[in-house]
């Protein structure tokens, strides 16, 4: 099987289940932004150091529930599907899980940190806006045609995770995290 086809050309991209769509169609975009999160956590994994094996592995499962989401989001919505993506409940949980053993380990955050630090740290910093705009382009689609709930609770629950292994990073690393230098006190 060929990679191109050539049915792209005229701006067009099928949907699974065959609908046409516009390749700028809202599902499709959450698709992109989807695949370009995973991509990013590519790059994560590319630069993480050898002590953070786990997390490794853990962003592995991430692609790999990104993946599985994409394919949910890409097939034309059929009335009572929208609550349907099988690994919702076990996916969000191991999520939860990460989040609280990371809160346990590092230092309580006092002030607002720059999204920044050595290579790993500043792609997860990456990675969790592009997990942020993924989200948003998800609940823009959300308000046109039904999506699975329980892709939203994950992509939140994702960016907060991500923000917590970029400071993991930085414990492991012994590279202190750059506090935001703020002008002006917040009121």
């Amino acid at each position: 099987m060929s990679i191109s086809t050539g049915r792209g050309d005229g701006g067009e991209t099928d949907l699974q289940g065959g609908r046409r769509v516009p390749k700028d169609h809202l599902r499709i975009e959450v698709c992109g932004q989807f695949d370009e999160l995973a991509a990013g956590l590519g790059l994560v994994r590319a630069h993480l150091p050898g002590s953070l094996s786990e997390t490794k592995s853990d962003l592995g499962r991430v692609q790999d529930d990104l993946l599985s989401m994409g394919a949910v989001i890409s097939k034309q919505p059929v009335p009572g599907s929208e609550t349907l993506w099988p690994e919702a409940d076990r996916s969000i949980a191991r999520l939860e899980k990460r989040i609280n053993e990371l809160e346990a380990k590092l230092p309580r955050l006092r002030q607002f940190i720059r999204p920044a630090g050595p290579p790993a740290a500043a792609f997860l910093h990456s990675s969790r806006t592009l997990c942020r705009r993924a989200e948003r382009r998800l609940i823009s689609l959300h308000r046109e045609e039904p999506v699975p709930p329980g892709i939203i609770i994950y992509l939140n629950r994702l960016s907060d995770l991500l923000f917590l292994w970029a400071r993991e990073v930085h414990l492991i690393l012994k590279d202190p995290e750059e506090p935001w230098e703020n002008p002006a006190p917040l009121s």
